[in-house]
């Protein structure tokens, strides 16, 4: 019923596979593919992945829009047929490689998140074939490598957690074989990608995860039930993990890795390629992130919610004005006081008031915040700087001794390892 009311209301209304799935499928892969030259690359790395239980498909969605030039539709024509062929020659029974090629997207909708749909929704009605409603749907690019145990450890997570309705995959952009400019580059900006996610659980918010679209796995009923994924042309995966996120039962999985690639790119308005475009036109070495004093008024508005519990507006009002000047600017302009009268009206203990809490603020919410607390209070800081403070705050240490990569490594060695959101 589940399956049969996301394909009739939300999901696109083409079958493009026409082969009937295995009846052991279990794990579907989904790869949006945009003019990608190296797209066997990473094929053939999951082709090597040590073998699982479960059988599994990869569907390729190769993608253009109706305003893409002739020789783009061109290569795109004939990767789809060379993959066909290739598909033929590689494919087992308990392994398919499955690809789909969409040309003509409007130009106003045509991106990763169309693209990603398009393959999350194929992968909903494979499993609706089979009735397997224990079936995991995997987020991938076709510009990043697995490891070899990538199946099994993802396999192995919703084995020991059958109720598990997504994971975040640890990931790593290489640093080999790059330019001086690019390699800092993408040292910068996953170093800012790391001390966000570990300045917002100092700062107590609960859905603290990345969210980037070559790493992460869901449950096919989560991915129906919160409606499917979007079709942004930008952020898709971040809106979308953040519908799944406050189920509950979301992880970190960290014992495989991801390679994303980390080269440069325009084709989005935000993210590594655009970043690291940016980074190799700038005349510096500089890469700016939040000031680390942002999330320390986070920490204490956080800690302090419970207090909101079943209080008068009056004594609402006067919390509020203890708590640091950002926090207090903000709560007043996204109007807190009648949201919390409405949190407050629907409670019946400390429990419900703090999940009703964290549905109003929210990532969106936070991202909000952050972004106030940058253009009226605390200006953003220069990464190694931001990074040094928080492990000074938080571990008594300082890396004012190490390189940028250093302070990458430790990041990357000291992931959210256990951290979940338990239902």
């Amino acid at each position: 019923m589940l399956f049969r009311t996301y394909l009739n209301r939300y999901a696109f209304p083409t079958e493009w596979i026409n082969s009937p799935p295995s009846q052991n499928l279990g794990m579907s892969i989904v790869i949006p593919s945009y003019n990608e030259p190296d797209i066997l690359t990473t094929l053939e790395s999951l082709l090597i992945c040590h073998p699982v239980n479960q059988d599994v498909e990869v569907i390729v969605v190769i993608n253009t829009s109706d305003a893409d030039p002739e020789e783009i539709q061109a290569f795109s024509d004939r990767q789809y047929d060379h993959l066909l062929e290739w598909a033929e020659t590689h494919n087992r029974p308990i392994f398919r490689f499955c690809p789909i090629r969409i040309n003509g997207i409007p130009f106003k909708l045509a991106g990763p998140g169309y693209a990603r749909k398009v393959g999350m929704d194929e992968a909903v009605r494979r499993f609706s074939k089979t009735g397997n409603k224990n079936g995991v749907i995997v987020s991938l690019d076709a510009d990043s490598v697995v490891e070899p145990n990538y199946l099994k450890e993802i396999e192995r997570q919703w084995a020991n957690f059958p109720k598990t309705n997504g994971v975040s995959i640890h990931f790593e952009h290489p640093l080999t074989e790059r330019g001086r400019k690019i390699r800092l580059g993408i040292v910068n900006y996953e170093l800012h990608l790391r001390y966000y996610i570990h300045a917002q659980k100092f700062g107590g918010f609960p859905f603290a995860f990345q969210t980037v679209g070559s790493c992460f796995a869901v449950s096919v009923v989560a991915y129906a039930k919160q409606g499917g994924m979007n079709k942004r042309k930008a952020g898709e995966d971040f809106y979308f993990l953040h519908k799944i996120i406050p189920l509950g039962n979301f992880y970190n999985l960290t014992t495989t890795k991801v390679y994303p690639s980390p080269r440069p790119s325009l084709r989005v308005p935000f993210g590594t390629g655009k970043t690291i475009a940016d980074f190799i036109k700038q005349k510096g070495d500089d890469f700016f992130t939040y000031n680390f004093q942002t999330f320390r008024d986070l920490r204490v508005f956080l800690g302090q919610r419970q207090l909101f519990y079943h209080i008068t507006k009056a004594d609402s009002e006067k919390l509020i004005q203890m708590l640091p000047a950002p926090i207090q600017s903000f709560l007043n302009l996204a109007g807190f006081i009648n949201h919390l009268e409405r949190i407050n009206g629907n409670t019946a203990n400390p429990e419900s008031f703090d999940k009703a809490f964290f549905r109003w603020f929210d990532a969106f919410k936070l991202m909000k915040f952050v972004h106030f607390a940058r253009d009226n209070y605390y200006p953003n800081q220069e990464i190694k700087a931001a990074a040094n403070t928080y492990l000074s705050e938080n571990f008594n240490m300082t890396g004012e001794e190490m390189t940028k990569e250093g302070l990458l490594k430790w990041f990357r060695d000291n992931n959210i390892k256990s951290d979940r959101i338990d239902s």
